[in-house]
């Protein structure tokens, strides 16, 4: 009996080791690969691309609350429903709109450059994937 219990007790410490040590490993590699932070806020509008401005609210609260990011404005787009959610350069400066999709949990491939006249940073439109972004931020 004790024998069995003293192998439970290994095994279970084993166990917490290892869990342990994988978390501390994957939470160092992800901050090692975090781009370089901008000096100044990013400034963005958010839009809507969703037909439930609910979540476009809630994200936008996300964003204010986080400090990183400055939300401007809140627009509705058309009767479009975006399927992915986009960032769209305004400025033409890729690092932080690299910083912008790390901090937000989208690839990179979510960037597109569509330079306007606006004195924004970017502009984010919601799409149906939205819980990418709600889910990066219940984990930090």
């Amino acid at each position: 009996m004790n024998r069995n219990l003293f192998l439970v007790l290994v095994l279970v410490l084993a166990l917490g080791f290892v869990l342990f040590t994988g978390y501390r490993y994957f939470k160092l590699k992800n901050e090692v690969n975090a781009p370089k932070k901008p000096e100044e806020r990013i400034t963005l509008e958010v839009f809507n691309g969703l037909r439930d401005g609910n979540v476009t609210l809630k994200v936008q609260e996300m964003l204010r609350k986080d400090g990183r990011v400055d939300v401007r404005t809140i627009e509705k787009t058309p009767s479009y429903m975006y399927p992915r959610t986009l960032i769209l350069d305004r400025q033409g400066d890729p690092e932080k709109m690299k910083y912008l999709a790390w901090m937000l949990g989208l690839p990179e491939d979510r960037i597109l450059y569509q330079r306007s006249n606006q004195r924004l940073d970017a502009t984010l439109v919601v799409g149906v994937d939205y819980t990418i972004m709600t889910e990066k931020f219940k984990k930090e």
